[in-house]
């Protein structure tokens, strides 16, 4: 299962306080959306004609079989891979290569071994964001994804499902007005 969901805005600015309302959610909308690897008789079509929009605030999960495309089009949604015809926009402006605006939750952590967890959750602050803030905003992270307890151990000391709970707190670290998320019921599992 992937899901993609149109979120808050981007993170607040320095000086305002980490549990800040958030602004309006933005729509995401796939318009005629292509996607084919590889030329000529070996190419490959994954994604073809693909059409709708995810309404700002709302929580879409596409289902399918593996190799059916739904990796494929959020990374396209995030700008993390190009579309071959068509589309994607977010509050309709065209999505042009990677897009701060869009924040991915990989099916794999992804996470730097080397990295406390609280350390791999911090990569994903916004450009700007002055300590005091980073520091609030990850430990409010830690305990939206049950892991302040562990904030301080290397991914190689968690379990699969915790890793994945710190990468999905690394994806909404910069609040987001999009995030994507490949597999996304696998963090919650303990």
């Amino acid at each position: 299962m992937t899901a993609l969901a149109s979120q808050s805005p981007a993170a607040p600015p320095a000086g305002t306080p980490v549990h800040a309302p958030a602004g309006p959610a933005l729509p995401v909308t796939f318009s005629r959306l292509g996607r084919s690897f590889g030329t000529g008789p070996t190419s490959h079509q994954v994604l073809r004609d693909i059409n709708f929009e995810v309404s700002p605030g709302e929580v879409l999960a596409i289902l399918g079989s593996s190799g059916c495309g739904k990796s494929t089009l959020l990374r396209a949604a995030a700008g993390l891979d190009a579309a071959s015809t068509g589309e994607v926009l977010i509050n309709g402006t065209a999505v042009r290569g990677i897009d701060d605006r869009c924040a991915v939750a990989f099916q794999e952590p992804r996470l730097l071994p080397w990295q406390t967890l609280q350390a791999n959750i911090a990569m994903g602050l916004p450009k700007g964001t002055s300590a005091k803030h980073g520091k609030a905003k990850v430990a409010e992270l830690l305990e939206l994804v049950e892991l302040a307890d562990f904030a301080k151990h290397r991914p190689r000391a968690v379990s699969g499902g915790m890793a994945q709970r710190a990468s999905l707190a690394r994806a909404l670290a910069r609040t987001p007005e999009c995030s994507c998320s490949m597999n996304p019921s696998a963090p919650w599992t303990r």
